[in-house]
């Protein structure tokens, strides 16, 4: 877990950057102290939109769920959580250690980036190509009355 953790906190993201570029990314955002869903929530209130996020295919480090579980969890992350509540919907049966580790405090994250639907798959090839992980975790979508500009549904399947 150590050397996992470690390997994700020294990888640059210069070639993340570059990938990004290279495939119109629309916005880009390090996921540092805020979290996914902090940072997230900032694009969503930048560009007027809401999102949906299928929990189910966030990348978590080798043992990061363990230590949600056991509670070996940074305050920041649940004062994030508690922030964040009023932008966040839950659809399916929630997972509340993975709700929490989507608000990890962490210091060192890579990138949040945002893309055209039809450059996902080339994105995310490319990231791979260039040793990095990519995959697409949610959609960006147009606001409405039960998800408003900001807010985060987070989708945990069915359940």
């Amino acid at each position: 877990q150590l050397a996992a953790a470690l390997a994700s906190m020294t990888r640059l993201n210069d070639q993340a950057l570059a990938a990004a570029r290279a495939h119109g990314v629309r916005a880009c955002t390090d996921v540092t102290g805020f979290g996914l869903l902090g940072h997230l929530r900032n694009i969503l209130r930048g560009s007027d939109l809401a999102a949906r996020l299928d929990m189910r295919r966030l990348p978590a480090l080798p043992g990061a769920l363990g230590h949600v579980a056991a509670g070996r969890v940074p305050g920041g992350s649940r004062a994030n959580l508690a922030f964040l509540a009023a932008s966040l919907r839950r659809r399916g049966v929630e997972d509340p250690d993975l709700t929490l580790l989507a608000a990890d405090a962490q210091t060192s994250g890579g990138l949040l980036l945002t893309v055209d639907a039809d450059r996902v798959e080339a994105l995310c090839r490319e990231l791979q190509d260039r040793g990095q992980l990519g995959c697409p975790v949610g959609l960006l979508v147009a606001p409405s009355a039960d998800a408003p500009v900001g807010a985060i549904t987070l989708d945990f399947g069915a359940g």
